[in-house]
């Protein structure tokens, strides 16, 4: 399955820096490992990176309501074909 896949392809580094990311806020556990992880690779495991970049994204979907627009396989959907019609 993905999860499990998605588990044998990050480092012990990057698995460290999500674990750390999940424990700075409870609601953070609502979302799944590969979500988190973008954060994490964009951050490049800087944590406390990470957990302001999560902040700022989960405000700008608060602030536009995406969650009651839109479900996490839609907004991934969504990404996917806007990053490949950029391409």
């Amino acid at each position: 399955d993905e999860l499990t896949s998605f588990y044998m392809h990050i480092t012990p580094q990057e698995a460290l820096a999500l674990n750390l990311l999940k424990t700075k806020n409870d609601k953070y556990r609502k979302f799944n490992d590969i979500f988190l992880c973008q954060f994490v690779f964009a951050r490049n495991m800087n944590v406390e990176e990470c957990q302001k970049l999560l902040e700022d994204h989960l405000a700008w979907r608060e602030y536009w309501n995406i969650d009651s627009k839109m479900n996490e396989e839609d907004m991934r959907m969504f990404i996917q074909s806007e990053i490949i019609q950029s391409l």
